[in-house]
Parts: C-alpha cells; structure tokens; sequence
C-alpha cells in the first residue's frame, strides 16, 4: 500500500498535436492499462470529489482511490497493489486500505459498482519538473481522445509551469472534464451487452 500527495495538470490534444509532442520529447516505449471506475447507486464517492478505480497492466493490478487534497489540482492517493486475475473479477478487493478508508465514512465495498471504463495507450518522459504523460484512450463505446498531463510531486509548481509547456508546444489550453466524467458518459452512451461485451476484450485480449 502507498499514499502520496501528487499535483496534476492535464490537457486534451488534438491528433496533430498529440502526433507533434510523440516527436518532441524522449518518450518511453508505449504501455496499456485498463482503468475501471466505481461509485455507490447514489453517486456518494462523486459528490465527495473522490475517485476510485481498479487499473490492469500487462502483468499486474492495483486500485486506488483519489482525494482531493487542499489546491485546485492538488490530490491524495491510496494504492494496494493487486494480482492481475483477482483485479479481473472487476471487484475492490479487501483487505485493503482503500477498503478500510471507504469503512471510514461507511461505504462498503457491495455498494460499489461499476460506472465506467477506459483503455490508455500511455507513454511517459521524465523532465526538471516533473512525469510528462502523454495518453491516447479508447472508450466503452469505442471512441478516443488524446491527453498530456503533468504529474509532480512538488506541490510548490503553479499552473504557469504547465502554461508554459504548452505555449512552448504552440498547444491550446483547454478545459478537461476528467477521465473518469468522460469514461462514465461513453459507458452509458451504449448497451448493457455492449458494455460488457467491450469490457471483456480489454480486459482478456
């Protein structure tokens, strides 16, 4: 288990744009993961500005809960590592200490369930300040968007550090709805069957 305090600024790209920054900064080779998105029926990890998920990689699982800490982009997380078949019966798994800190304010893990999901194509460069991302992420319904976002640990960095970045790549700053928001409204856009139809592939293929 981790928790660390973690400073985020995030835009969306457009194709080209995406294209461009592959070409201007060392870039890791490519990686997936699969997140997958929980709330309770009435919403109340939403409405406490929390965030929780389960995220696959190749070999590997882990879920984590998100709490907005005290800035604009400022966030807590709680993370317990998961073997990649337990994450795949798409459950929070106890136990744990996500699942101690939901006890906390009385939320079991049966009131979960799945609100979403998202498939990132991600690749990363380290800079003086800070994990550069760069995502390309497919929906429940099949659709993509591209992301870059900043990630440091110093909670000091201000948004000019990122307004700078993009300025120096000729990119638009944009207001982002975040990916969970997003995963969420591609997921009701489509079927029950095709919602877990589409699920089974990213997750087993």
């Amino acid at each position: 288990m981790s928790q660390q305090a973690e400073r985020e600024f995030k835009n969306l790209l457009t194709a080209s744009e995406y294209q461009r920054l592959q070409q201007a900064y060392s870039f890791t080779i490519p990686f997936k993961q699969t997140n997958l998105y929980f709330d309770t029926a009435t919403q109340e990890l939403k409405r406490r500005g929390w965030g929780l998920r389960l995220r696959l990689f190749k070999d590997r699982a882990e879920q984590t809960l998100k709490i907005p800490a005290h800035g604009e982009h400022d966030l807590w997380e709680i993370t317990d590592p998961l073997p990649l078949s337990v994450a795949q019966q798409v459950q929070i798994q106890q136990p744990s200490e996500v699942r101690q800190y939901l006890q906390k304010y009385n939320i079991d893990r049966t009131q979960l369930q799945l609100i979403g999901y998202a498939q990132t194509e991600r690749q990363q460069a380290i800079l003086s300040v800070g994990l550069l991302v760069l995502d390309r992420t497919s929906y429940a319904d099949t659709t993509f968007d591209h992301e870059l976002e900043l990630e440091v640990q110093d909670t000091a960095s201000t948004p000019t550090t990122f307004r700078n970045l993009l300025s120096t790549q000729q990119i638009e700053p944009r207001k982002i709805t975040n990916k969970v928001a997003r995963a969420v409204a591609h997921f009701q856009n489509i079927s029950l069957e095709n919602q877990y139809a589409n699920l089974e592939q990213m997750l087993f293929n």
